[in-house]
């Protein structure tokens, strides 16, 4: 029986093997950049002056 034939079952699999807790740290770290990047460009967009207002609330402790 060749392999065009043969149904999902009936082929072998390799066993799950999930990736390096590293890599998945990673792409949660990236992730999250990116979402926070997001976040920042619709501010930027939506209240342009929402940096002005972010330093005086913390202008102190900067």
């Amino acid at each position: 029986m060749n392999k065009e034939n043969m149904n999902i079952d009936e082929l072998e699999q390799e066993p799950y093997v999930p990736s390096p807790k590293w890599k998945r740290v990673l792409a949660w770290v990236l992730f999250v950049i990116v979402c926070i990047g997001i976040i920042f460009w619709l501010l930027g967009i939506a209240y342009p002056t929402w940096i002005d207002s972010v330093k005086e609330w913390f202008g102190h402790t900067f």
